[in-house]
């Protein structure tokens, strides 16, 4: 019975190990007891010259672009940030397009800023900064700041060209147009602009 027993365990060990299994996403409560997908922690690999979000991505470092086109294709879904620097994409070179294949795509900052620089845990987030001589497009989904002081810092800090062709752009300071000048000494021949075209610009409450 013993022998029987043990032949039967284990061709049901066999069968079972060629069963496919079910890959799950590691989970996190949401605060209010909810288990809730975790975010990506990077972006993926550009497709045909498209960085197209498969899932909610959360980064803690500033995404710089330097040179060339750059387009990231939010497909519904959040690319939020939660480092400490000052900026979340900085815009340093070339262009970087923001557009939303899908529905309520969103790139968002949660800045603590609150007019008191010396407080602690205290920092200020710009959305997006286009230095001189780049390029940002949004041509769908929305970018915003959440926060909602007077003292909040702008959506888009802009010292080169944007261009707002749809999507919104949501915060107590949307877009705020620098001259050059001010950001660097190097930029005194550059000038700023703001062409929209399309989308809304809206303020928060």
């Amino acid at each position: 019975m013993k022998r029987k027993f043990f032949a039967v365990f284990l061709s049901l060990c066999m069968v079972m190990s060629l069963v496919p299994m079910t890959v799950l996403a590691a989970t996190e409560d949401d605060g209010a007891g909810t288990p809730s997908t975790q975010a990506a922690t990077k972006l993926p690999d550009a497709e045909d010259g498209v960085i197209t979000l498969k899932e909610d991505v959360t980064l803690s470092t500033a995404y710089e672009v330097t040179e060339g086109n750059v387009i990231i294709d939010l497909a519904g879904h959040m690319l939020a940030y939660n480092g400490t620097g000052g900026v979340f994409l900085d815009v340093k070179g070339g262009s970087l397009t923001i557009r939303d294949s899908g529905e309520n795509g969103e790139v968002k900052v949660n800045e603590t800023y609150n007019g008191t620089e010396n407080a602690e845990n205290t920092q200020q987030i710009k959305c997006v900064k286009v230095c001189a001589g780049a390029t940002f497009t949004l041509e769908s989904g929305t970018i915003t700041n959440t926060n909602t002081a007077f003292e909040a810092t702008q959506v888009i800090s802009n010292y080169g060209t944007t261009n707002i062709k749809g999507g919104i752009v949501k915060g107590v300071i949307p877009i705020f147009i620098f001259n050059p000048v001010r950001g660097e000494k190097e930029w005194t021949n550059y000038s700023a602009t703001c062409n929209v075209s399309g989308g809304n610009i809206e303020g928060v409450a």
